[in-house]
């Protein structure tokens, strides 16, 4: 064979063998870009499906009898998104005029845990302030909640008969019925009562626990108290506009 056309068909098949190369990456370029594309959008439909909003956030220092600076912070959150959302956890800041950060109380008790789209749940918790020595050093508590999607059905409780009440000491405790309304047993129940001042205004959320079992259908009486709000707080609460939610920590199906 002549010599020009051997080095032509060899040109020819590189060429070739080029282009397919070339097909190929751009095959893969564009099965690589619908991937990350379907990546993006199902990335985007988790956060629409999975929203939440703080609708109150509340914060008050002030120093106990032994000198050391304390405050309670608080929040009622709300499941803006369209799925139920389980709350793992939440981390209350606690912030300076300035808005830096002087401490933080990650929080595991939230009620209810599992919220339905619309749902609020509340969460609250007395912290140390360590860093700073007086409590005008507090300027606000935000809140900053971890959600994931439910992946169990939400236990179905009910509270009636609630009555909030202050002794003579001023001591906040609210008294209901916690109902459970399934079939299946429940027991340790996590109380969280919501204490607010005459105009509605949230002052705080304690945190009460029922060591008790209730069979399907069934009732127990609770009394959800603090010890740890100061009397300036507990001044401002008004007993007849607090609330109280309920969630159990154990289900038996």
């Amino acid at each position: 064979m002549n010599t020009w056309i051997r080095h032509g068909m060899i040109l020819i098949s590189g060429m070739i063998f080029l282009a397919g190369c070339q097909s190929d990456e751009e095959g893969t370029a564009q099965k690589r870009a619908k991937v990350l594309q379907a990546e993006k959008v199902a990335k985007q439909e988790r956060k629409e499906n999975l929203r939440v909003e703080t609708k109150e956030e509340t914060g008050q220092a002030w120093k106990d009898k032994h000198g050391k600076v304390k405050a309670v912070g608080a929040a009622a959150i709300l499941n803006t998104g369209k799925k139920a959302v389980k709350f793992d956890s939440v981390q209350l800041q606690f912030l300076n005029k300035d808005g830096k950060v002087i401490a933080k109380k990650e929080v595991l008790t939230i009620v209810p845990q599992i919220v339905k789209p619309g749902e609020t749940a509340y969460v609250g918790s007395v912290h140390d302030l360590t860093s700073i020595k007086d409590p005008k050093e507090l300027h606000r508590v935000i809140v900053k909640p971890h959600a994931i999607p439910a992946l169990k059905p939400i236990p179905h409780i009910q509270l009636t008969d609630i009555v909030g009440q202050k002794d003579d000491h001023g001591k906040v405790s609210i008294k209901g019925t916690v109902k459970n309304q399934s079939k299946a047993e429940m027991k340790d129940i996590l109380l969280s009562a919501t204490l607010r001042d005459r105009k509605g205004h949230l002052l705080a959320v304690v945190n009460d626990y029922l060591d008790v079992k209730i069979p399907g259908g069934k009732s127990a009486a609770f009394t959800a108290s603090d010890q740890t709000l100061p009397k300036d707080i507990l001044k401002q609460v008004d007993e007849k506009n607090s609330e109280v939610g309920a969630y159990p920590l154990i289900v038996n199906d």
